[in-house]
């Protein structure tokens, strides 16, 4: 009896482990492909931002982004379609990835693993 109320427990807690579900939660698009190999250097968890367009250096592209403040911003390679606003606000987790040197981004490159819309 005593080993079946330690199962139950365990159970219990695992089950309590897992993510609630949102609000307003979007479906992800598909696998990052672009950025496949690139190691996670941390995982961010409930950052809220806003979508914003973004232009490199020279003006030659132009990419949408994740504008978390002032200074940060990510470029999420799995954005979905439906959420691609210009200016639209979002909460998301994520894993913030470790660029190769030889690659120019004008964002911090990164891999949603949830994401919602704000009203």
């Amino acid at each position: 009896m005593r080993v079946t109320g330690i199962l139950l427990g365990l159970l219990f807690s695992a089950l309590s482990c897992r993510e609630a579900p949102w609000d307003n939660e979007v479906p992800l698009e598909g696998e990052c492909q672009a950025y496949d190999g690139w190691p996670r250097v941390a995982y961010l968890r409930e950052v809220p931002g806003t979508l914003v367009l973004v232009s490199d250096s020279l003006q030659t592209r132009t990419q949408l982004c994740i504008q978390v403040n002032d200074t940060l911003r990510y470029a999420a390679c799995n954005l979905p379609t439906q959420v691609q606003t210009i200016g639209k606000t979002i909460l998301f987790n994520g894993d913030e990835l470790a660029r190769p040197a030889d690659t120019p981004m004008v964002a911090i490159p990164m891999r949603l693993t949830r994401l919602r819309t704000m009203p």
